[in-house]
């Protein structure tokens, strides 16, 4: 099924290509094809897991064929869509991620591109949503040193998306999450940038469902509040929103980090300044804080 679905891929993306050499000759071209084979790609190596590695290993080349030419066609945010599905299913495999980074700089100029703010609109919105949530997975698949040197194009992709207003919902919970992967796997590329990009990024922090990809977004925040904590004390009260936005964090060690953020910021600015931020916070968000530390496990 994954041969099969991979040689229709690049049959119908070279129709495509065909299409585009000579738009007078019809030859048949149809993008839905490509979608449909996309997403059956995707599927099995979702549903196969640890078996992927296996199937992309057998025509690597293809399949970064197949990649390249979907996530950068100018004509089919579907086709680009389901392109980057297919890099995060893969990326998040065991082991399968390795065949990507040979064309590692290409998905991540595709995926920046998408983040453009002339590419977010609602036309788009799935490309730019697994562009955001494919980078995020490869963050946690790749070694730091590979991914390391692209953490900050992307950091500033996922601060612009998350700086303009009335942007759709999911795509600031994706570039969120990924943002506090970045920052959970390579701190030091971005940690100078956080007083641009902690308020922001708290904003959207807050809105997050409790689960795995929260736990690692605050897991990022908490990192590069260890390494630059001035660099947050200007976005203390969307900090602590964010914060107080936990049902339950099922994570000890999180939810511990946490807790000495908390006590850290409190001694670094100082009683008068901490009692003016908890006051700003609101009683709903202050009740919350108060209960935080029994606020830990299933």
């Amino acid at each position: 099924m994954w041969q099969r679905a991979l040689q229709l891929s690049r049959r119908a993306l070279t129709l495509r290509d065909q299409q585009e050499a000579n738009p007078d000759v019809e030859v048949g071209y149809e993008p839905d094809h490509v979608v449909c084979t996309l997403d059956l790609l995707s599927g099995i190596a979702d549903g196969v897991a640890e078996g992927a590695a296996v199937l992309v290993s057998a025509d690597p080349d293809g399949t970064r064929e197949v990649i390249l030419k979907a996530i950068t066609d100018l004509r089919s945010p579907g086709i680009r869509r389901s392109g980057f599905a297919l890099i995060g299913d893969i990326a998040k495999a065991p082991n399968a991620v390795g065949h990507l980074l040979p064309i590692l700089p290409q998905i991540i100029q595709s995926a920046v591109t998408q983040l453009d703010p002339t590419m977010v609109q609602a036309y788009n919105m799935g490309a730019c949503n697994n562009a955001c949530w494919s980078t995020g997975e490869m963050a946690m698949a790749f070694d730091m040193a590979q991914i390391g040197p692209h953490a900050s194009v992307l950091v500033n992709a996922f601060q612009r998306v998350l700086s303009q207003t009335m942007v759709h919902r999911s795509l600031g919970e994706n570039a969120a999450i990924s943002l506090g992967r970045f920052a959970l796997r390579c701190p030091e590329s971005i940690s100078q940038s956080f007083e641009t990009l902690v308020t922001p990024w708290c904003g959207a922090l807050r809105r997050l469902r409790d689960g795995v990809e929260k736990e690692q977004a605050f897991g990022g925040l908490v990192r590069l509040v260890q390494l630059n904590p001035a660099g947050g004390v200007n976005g203390l009260i969307p900090m602590l929103h964010a914060v107080a936005s936990w049902q339950k964090v099922r994570d000890v060690s999180l939810h511990g980090n946490l807790l000495q953020l908390m006590q850290g910021y409190e001694t670094l600015v100082g009683p008068q300044k901490w009692t003016e931020v908890i006051q700003n916070l609101g009683p709903a968000a202050t009740k919350k804080l108060g209960g935080f530390a029994q606020n830990v496990g299933a």
